[in-house]
């Protein structure tokens, strides 16, 4: 089948992908962040050791049937690459970096860093309060060392030197701020929670040691104080985490967001890992640039907005790229592979596990496309090492598939394919950025920072006419 000017060259192995990749090259990347700088309080709750897969309506009534209807979550969310086991990757959250803190041990002398540059220091240096809610705690001393239920490696905090003055037991500073879990019921009726609040279950309630039913009834007792609490309907937002997958895999772990602010029913499948959720933190609380940089590898990662709504929806584009009868499906902000979870050459683009049961809502509207330098991202594509000629092979099959569905959709314009289509599309894009990412990551990089772009000019029926 002849696919008019789309069709290459048989003496190009790469071209079929050139001609697709080169529609990138200078397209601009979507402004990230929009719907999260109207947060005022945010929730962090950290849960154990689960995979997306496992959060089922058996095991977890609670956070399947309710919470997740409610809110948004992420299918592709993940640890750091190889980030285990629980203590770096609660350091992690923290600093977009295990720092070197590579164990469970509890916090010590040579089991603790002296780097000043963590979110909550950021938080301190610009004023905004924060606190952390480790269930069965006394409330008493700095909680360097694990007890009964409690364990220190879930509580990234005691870890700074700055924040638990060089492992004081009695420091007053870490003491304020590392309360018992049992107060933030009465913080929650006075009003006087921080902005940031960072809350550890018991090994038994973050189902580390008790199971993910257990997990799902603690939080069906205790979330709803949250939710009904003057600091969460007043723009505030619930960030259900998990540390790592079952069995010390990188995942795909849970991610749910509550929030007046949250899609309400959606899901997505970006990849993120913890450094999302520290970009996104850095975002909403503005301790990120221009006066702090993002925290290490938060600097690379993508942020959660994709899972808030915008507050204010730009009005529906017109012209080129138009398709009037039909209603865009949801488009991510980015997909750039994050820096910590770069994907192997060799790893397969991770599958989605089986898609909810949500509805996905209207989309934003596609950015404005710039000039195009086809002719430059051809030439980098066909010169790269990082992917094989027997593998360029395979990808031109693909990318020829996907353009003749391109091609029938705008025949006959179908809200259905199109969804099917964004889905063909991702998963294709996803594929050749983990070829690029560890051997061309400048390459990766102007690809994924271009991703919208593409989907905008595939969506131009313009684009399909004969030359």
């Amino acid at each position: 089948m002849t696919h008019e000017r789309h069709r290459p060259g048989g003496s190009h192995l790469v071209l079929a992908v050139g001609l697709v990749m080169a529609l990138l090259a200078t397209l601009p990347r979507p402004a990230s962040g929009e719907g999260l700088l109207s947060i005022k309080t945010v929730f962090v709750i950290l849960f154990e050791n689960t995979n997306w897969s496992q959060i089922t309506s058996s095991a977890a009534p609670y956070i399947r049937n309710t919470l997740v209807p409610r809110g948004a979550h992420a299918e592709q969310y993940f640890t750091p690459l190889g980030s285990h086991p629980s203590e770096p990757n609660y350091i992690w959250l923290e600093a977009g970096d295990h720092l070197g803190l590579t164990t469970d041990h509890d916090a010590s002398a040579s089991n603790s860093t002296p780097a000043t540059d963590h979110l909550v220091r950021y938080l301190e240096n610009a004023g905004i309060t924060w606190k952390t809610y480790q269930e069965d705690i006394d409330g008493l001393s700095c909680p360097l060392n694990s007890s009964g239920l409690y364990a220190a490696k879930h509580n990234p905090f005691v870890f700074f030197q700055d924040i638990t003055d060089h492992g004081n037991p009695r420091s007053a500073h870490c003491i304020a701020h590392n309360r018992p879990y049992a107060e933030l019921a009465t913080d929650l009726q006075k009003g006087t929670v921080a902005r940031y609040n960072f809350i550890t279950p018991n090994r038994c309630h973050d189902m580390h040691d008790c199971g993910i039913p257990t997990g799902d009834t603690w939080l069906k007792n205790n979330l709803p104080a949250i939710l009904n609490s003057r600091a969460y309907t007043d723009n505030g937002a619930v960030f259900l985490v998990w540390d790592e997958g079952t069995s010390g895999s990188d995942g795909p772990m849970p991610m749910i967001v509550l929030s007046p602010l949250a899609k309400v029913n959606y899901s997505n499948s970006i990849a993120y890992t913890h450094s999302s959720t520290l970009r996104t933190m850095q975002t909403i609380f503005g301790v990120g640039p221009p006066t702090n940089p993002f925290l290490r590898d938060a600097a690379y990662a993508t942020d959660l907005s994709d899972l808030f709504a915008s507050a204010k929806p730009g009005p529906p584009q017109s012209g080129a790229g138009a398709t009037p009868s039909v209603e865009p499906p949801p488009v991510p902000k980015s997909m750039e592979p994050p820096k910590g979870r770069a994907l192997r050459p060799s790893e397969p683009p991770r599958q989605s596990q089986p898609p909810s049961e949500s509805a996905p809502p209207k989309a934003a509207p596609a950015p404005t496309v710039a000039t195009l330098d086809l002719g430059a991202l051809e030439k980098r594509l066909r010169e790269t090492k990082a992917i094989g000629v027997f593998t360029k092979l395979a990808l031109k099959n693909q990318v020829d598939d996907l353009l003749e569905k391109f091609r029938a959709f705008h025949r006959s314009p179908d809200q259905g394919m199109l969804t099917k289509l964004r889905e063909a599309f991702d998963l294709l894009l996803l594929k050749v950025l983990s070829l690029l990412q560890d051997s061309d990551p400048v390459l990766a990089r102007d690809i994924a920072s271009s991703r919208e772009g593409l989907w905008h000019i595939l969506m131009d029926p313009a684009t399909f006419k004969n030359p």
